[in-house]
């Protein structure tokens, strides 16, 4: 956090450097809901969103503004703009999927890759229906059959269809 707000003193007026500072802040705001006192995983719909520090969240929007008043839109402020639609919404349920789906395509279109087609069926996922993810996801099976998120993010999907058998199949593949 301290590096990148160096680098933005040094170049404030790179918008690229605000949206990597804001996609720090805006991720490191939310570490403490991320594991549980055992350290496990707590995913994102199950994180107690008062454990999020508002601060850094405050920071990281700043940044994301001043990234938006500066240069063209690039990787970093995309991904920023992810975590602070995220970080601004109070509970999944009213979490703006659809923007995200569409921010990720963006992200899609400057540097393709199977992991951001995997969050992108995720995003679609909440907004569009599990079944529009599964379709989506299981079309990534042979680039992320090692990626253990691709299995849990299928295996889900698949207990929320009420397929559980197929569920317990996918979480044994991760």
């Amino acid at each position: 956090i301290w590096l990148s707000e160096l680098v933005c003193d040094l170049a404030p007026d790179d918008g690229e450097v605000h949206g990597l500072a804001g996609l720090i802040l805006l991720t490191d705001s939310r570490r403490w809901a991320r594991t549980d006192t055992q350290g496990l995983a707590v995913l994102l719909e199950d994180q107690d969103r008062s454990k999020w520090d508002a601060s850094k969240i405050r920071r990281g929007m700043r940044h994301l503004q001043r990234s938006a008043a500066n240069g063209p839109v690039g990787p970093y402020r995309l991904m920023g703009s992810i975590a602070g639609l995220h970080a601004r919404s109070s509970s999944v349920e009213t979490t703006p999927w659809d923007r995200i789906a569409a921010l990720y395509g963006a992200l899609i279109t400057l540097n393709d890759s199977a992991v951001l087609r995997l969050n992108q069926a995720a995003a679609r996922a909440w907004s569009e229906g599990p079944a529009i993810g599964l379709a989506l996801i299981d079309q990534l099976a042979d680039e992320l059959d090692t990626y253990s998120y691709f299995h849990s993010s299928r295996a889900a999907l698949l207990a929320k269809l009420g397929r559980t058998e197929e569920a317990v199949a996918a979480y044994d593949g991760s």
